[in-house]
């Protein structure tokens, strides 16, 4: 069972992973199928969208978990609705395989023997960025990040490493717009003025 953001302003990456997890099963299924314990098994495929919104996506994998009788939960792109559907995985046990929400949280602090995952992180983007700047001259910092779970994991994790690796560092100013925001000019103003060295 997916549980994907297939509609929306998202729409367009999770499209792309779904594609490629249907090129993968019809992979498998021309090879006969999985192997079970009662023999080789056809993959079906059940997408659910959450239209990226964190109680969506827990009904949307209660509906694939109770009533499609899902064998796993795989998804999601956006890390709110990842967030979500893992407590949902843990309650009823099943597996839930993460293959694009990049928060920390959700293996970290938030993880559990029914979630994994098979991308990057926050926190593993967060370190590595604050490794390739702490030997470059820059010390007064502007972020601006999605005013959501990934924004603020992003954040969380950049910060505390380039704290820890380049003391001295001056967060100048912190922006956060809204998910979906087109608009940026007031942000723009406002880094501008706080006069950052790096953005």
């Amino acid at each position: 069972g997916i549980v994907q953001s297939v509609s929306g302003m998202v729409s367009d990456f999770a499209l792309e992973d779904l594609e490629g997890f249907r090129v993968k099963i019809d992979e498998v299924n021309a090879m006969g199928g999985v192997s079970t314990r009662d023999g080789k098994r056809q993959i079906e495929l059940i997408v659910r969208d959450n239209k990226l919104k964190p109680d969506i996506a827990v009904k949307n994998a209660k509906s694939l978990i109770l009533e499609e009788k899902v064998d796993f939960l795989v998804g999601c792109i956006s890390s709110s609705c990842a967030l979500a559907v893992s407590e949902v995985s843990k309650e009823h046990k099943i597996l839930f395989w993460v293959w694009d929400a990049r928060t920390h949280h959700l293996t970290g602090a938030r993880g559990h023997r029914y979630v994994f995952r098979s991308t990057g992180n926050t926190w593993m983007n967060g370190h590595a960025a604050a490794n390739y700047f702490k030997d470059k001259p820059y010390t007064k910092w502007a972020l601006i990040n999605p005013d959501y779970s990934y924004g603020r994991s992003q954040r969380d994790a950049f910060v505390k490493a380039i704290k820890s690796v380049k003391p001295g560092v001056q967060i100048v100013t912190e922006q956060w717009p809204k998910l979906g925001t087109t608009d940026f000019t007031p942000y723009i103003t406002a880094i501008l003025s706080a006069k950052p060295e790096i953005i």
